[in-house]
């Protein structure tokens, strides 16, 4: 039973990886954002260091270690109950959609990933600003 409630843990802990990684992103691109919080290069950073690791386990097809993790819980607990493929399409199908195309998570996440990029180069963090103003003047 133990092993349930912890694959179920580390499920709703990659919910809330998908969500910071979703609002994250709309509230990145929101250039004259009020929030100071979302232009501290700490958010930025982490963030961008987000997506762009997301994006390459999409791309090269690696698995997430949160979805592994939460497959060696439900073994644990019921061998049945473990699912092959990423986390997003295992429960966009067991909720939304019959038979998802891995595409439908790949596109969305690579122009997320390329976005995210170009807007991180274009209006860098108030802490790599100040980082590249100072190392021009050396």
């Amino acid at each position: 039973m133990v092993y349930r409630y912890l694959a179920l843990s580390v499920a709703a802990v990659h919910f809330v990886w998908i969500g910071f990684m979703l609002l994250g992103f709309w509230y990145v691109l929101q250039k004259y954002s009020d929030q100071r919080f979302i232009r501290r290069w700490v958010f930025r950073t982490f963030h961008f260091s987000g997506i762009f690791l997301v994006a390459f386990f999409a791309v090269f097809r690696i698995t997430c270690p949160l979805t592994s993790l939460e497959n060696v819980f439900r073994a644990q607990y019921n061998p049945d109950s473990v699912y092959n493929g990423p986390f997003t399409l295992y429960y966009l199908e067991r909720f939304f959609i019959q038979d998802p195309s891995p595409w439908l998570i790949l596109i969305p996440t690579l122009i997320m990933g390329v976005v995210t990029t170009i807007h991180f180069i274009r209006y860098p963090p108030p802490f790599f600003k100040w980082r590249r103003q100072f190392l021009k003047r050396s």
